[in-house]
């Protein structure tokens, strides 16, 4: 199998030679709790992640969604928009190209992120707080949603 986002992830890591202990994919014992976490928080009836930024968010949770076509960087400003932004976070990169959508599910801090959306050629990928209270997803439409409570969402200018 021929896994694009995995490899170029990869050779952004080590062409900035980004700290292995910053950024590093979650144990494959760890992987499918990890999965299932998220899905059983944020996605309505059994959906998939893979579908819930077509409007199957948990809607116990707020949900805000961004146009970000005019804003392709958006990102840079996470750490003004999430909570702790000091904080590690899950983040989940879909891989390209799939009949049923295979994620690549990563551990790091903010300023890795940005290097890895930056240079690497990513698709649809979800940002969650490690403690399951929120949610930031982009879609392959350049589409933001923010799933949960506490964004300061100023700096994207909705």
């Amino acid at each position: 199998m021929n896994y694009i986002v995995r490899k170029d992830i990869e050779k952004t890591i080590k062409k900035f030679s980004l700290n292995r202990d910053r950024i590093f994919e979650v144990s494959k014992q760890n992987y499918k709790q990890i999965l299932q976490k998220i899905e059983e928080t944020f996605v309505f009836h059994g959906e998939t992640i893979h579908w819930a930024n077509m409007g199957y968010y948990n809607p116990k949770f707020p949900v805000w969604c961004v146009d970000c076509r005019d804003n392709p960087s958006w990102f840079e400003n996470l750490n003004k928009i999430i909570p702790n932004p000091k904080n590690t976070v899950y983040v989940l990169f879909e891989e390209i190209g799939r009949q049923r959508p295979k994620y690549w599910v990563f551990e790091m801090y903010l300023e890795e992120l940005n290097v890895i959306l930056s240079e690497s050629i990513v698709n649809d990928y979800y940002i969650i707080s490690k403690k399951y209270d929120w949610l930031i997803s982009e879609n392959h439409h350049n589409i933001v949603s923010f799933v949960g409570k506490d964004f300061h969402l100023s700096p994207m200018k909705t």
